[in-house]
């Protein structure tokens, strides 16, 4: 009897651990699911009839593909491909899995991904052409009998002249530190200070008013120092000094300057006066989206830049991502530039916040999109050495605000860390740009200035969907 009761409850016990695991797995599952603000069973769709690419469509046979013979380098190679996720693929991430001999680019998919999908092979060409290719999934089948090839031409970037702008100190280097560090004339221009945001040194500057103030500064210095880790002077990095967040409000009435968020001030020399001599000699101005706009023809005038990297407003979510752009379309208007090109980045894509996926040093692919009409002349992936990730890693690290809070420096902060990071990694959510930003390639869609005074091709850079940029423009 007494046995009878001891397996009973056995039973019993193994049913509750059971079900308690289901829910965990299924809570688990969600939590994986909600980064993605998408559906992850539809097609990823890009119209590449617009642009540069060479397409060769290819027979893909047990996995095996024999790319076309020996051709010149590339700026970027994409595989189009349909894949679909295996049941363990909901729950562990999808990997897709390129090898030409003993060159490898192992990609990250969504979990649960079905449909149309672009693996970033621009690191194996043209080693690899004439070979056969294996394509593998892992937690993931791929289920093409054919696959596309798309191909943008390579760009001799030896002696231009870049620009980039940042809306916030550290866009810069999330998005370009590779590309302005490879190029002997790259200027940085960061639009906001980056007062902005969390209570970061709270523990230090328990006083909102002295905190951001303080924050501030620490972001501007940031933004002004830490290129010369990529090998641009302070001469040649700049911060505007507009308040971080405002944007909008500027864009709104675009002739009365606005009031920083935090730090009850409208003057825009509260930053900006923490420039050194060059480049920030020649900028005039307040707190004003037409100041803003001034300021960025007296860059352009002065710099005269043969590419200018900037947000791409239909793929970021950030206001003042996409604001940053808008400011500089109508400062090239305004100019009557109609030389040079735009290389868009995306920090903040808008359908996921945590683009790209996998681990810290894989490759960057072509993000997930529904709308085909999505514009660009060609793409660039301009890749990074191992050497050169790690050289961005201690770049981002530089970057205060990258960094944990101050508080972690006590036990009850360091627990709290500990405990946040914990959570990341069982639901998968790594937000972190150490993870996001440091690949093995850095992704621009490239868009001719001159294309800029169509009007079709201007609303297709500036609609976003989700995140409403302001149509006035």
């Amino acid at each position: 009897m007494r046995l009878k009761k001891a397996v009973a409850v056995l039973v019993l016990f193994v049913a509750v651990l059971g079900v308690a695991a289901a829910l965990i797995g299924a809570h688990i599952l969600d939590k994986r699911r909600s980064i993605y603000a998408y559906d992850v069973t539809a097609d990823h769709a890009y119209d590449f009839t617009r642009s540069a690419a060479e397409t060769t469509i290819l027979d893909s046979e047990a996995g095996l593909v024999l790319l076309p013979q020996a051709q010149g380098p590339v700026g970027a190679a994409f595989l189009e491909l349909e894949v679909s996720a295996t049941v363990l693929g909901r729950y562990l991430q999808p990997e897709l899995r390129v090898s030409a001999g003993d060159a490898v680019v192992t990609e990250a998919i969504e979990h649960g991904a079905q449909g149309k999908r672009y693996v970033n092979i621009s690191s194996l060409l043209p080693g690899a052409y004439g070979q056969q290719i294996r394509i593998e999934g892992r937690n993931l089948t791929v289920t093409s009998e054919k696959v596309a090839l798309i191909r943008f031409p390579a760009l001799d970037l030896g002696d231009k002249t870049v620009l980039v702008l940042a809306s916030h100190p550290d866009d810069a280097e999330i998005a370009a530190f590779a590309l302005y560090s490879d190029v002997p004339g790259a200027y940085i221009v960061t639009i906001t200070a980056g007062d902005a945001g969390g209570h970061t040194y709270k523990d230090i500057y328990p006083d909102r008013q002295e905190h951001f103030i303080k924050k501030g500064q620490l972001r501007t210095w940031d933004s002004i120092t830490v290129p010369l880790m990529g090998g641009v002077p302070p001469e040649r990095a700049v911060n505007l000094g507009f308040f971080d967040g405002t944007l909008p409000k500027m864009f709104q009435d675009k002739a009365t300057p606005v009031e920083a968020a935090y730090i009850k001030t409208a003057d825009i020399g509260t930053f900006r006066r923490l420039n050194l001599p060059g480049l920030a000699n020649g900028l005039t101005g307040t707190s004003s989206w037409d100041s803003l706009v001034a300021n960025l023809s007296y860059i352009l005038a002065e710099v005269r830049p043969d590419i200018i990297v900037t947000p791409y407003p239909l793929l970021d979510s950030h206001p003042d991502h996409q604001l940053t752009t808008v400011a500089l379309l109508e400062a090239i208007h305004a100019s009557g530039l109609r030389d040079g090109a735009l290389f868009l980045y995306t920090n903040h894509l808008t359908d996921s916040e945590f683009y790209p996926y996998g681990e810290i040093g894989g490759p960057m692919t072509l993000p997930a999109n529904s709308d085909p009409t999505l514009y660009f002349d060609s793409i660039l992936s301009h890749p990074l050495s191992k050497a050169k990730q790690n050289d961005k890693l201690l770049a981002l690290e530089a970057m205060h605000d990258l960094r944990p809070a101050t508080e972690v420096r006590f036990f009850k902060g360091a627990l709290k860390l500990a405990l946040h990071n914990l959570q990341r990694d069982i639901y998968g959510q790594d937000v972190s740009y150490y993870r996001r930003a440091v690949r093995s390639n850095e992704l621009f869609f490239i868009v001719d200035v001159a294309k800029t005074y169509d009007q079709t091709v201007l609303e297709g850079l500036l609609r976003t969907g989700k995140a409403a940029t302001p149509s006035r423009y």
